[in-house]
């Protein structure tokens, strides 16, 4: 049988890791924070090609 989480615990885990989030990106200067956003954009659409990409390999089947 799998462990369930406290749900309350659950909830003050994501609050501390969604202000601990925004303190952080308060600390990083403008131009940073676009380099890791380019970064991020650049690595989601090649993952999202290479899928693409695999998808259209896959042979479908003759319809007779």
């Amino acid at each position: 049988m799998p462990k369930r989480k406290n749900p309350a615990a659950v909830s003050l885990g994501r609050k501390g890791g969604l202000a601990r989030a925004a303190t952080v990106l308060e600390a990083i200067p403008p131009k940073e924070r676009h380099a890791y956003a380019s970064y991020a954009a650049r690595v989601r659409w090649a993952k999202a090609r290479a899928a693409a990409k695999a998808a259209a390999k896959v042979k479908k089947p003759t319809e007779e």
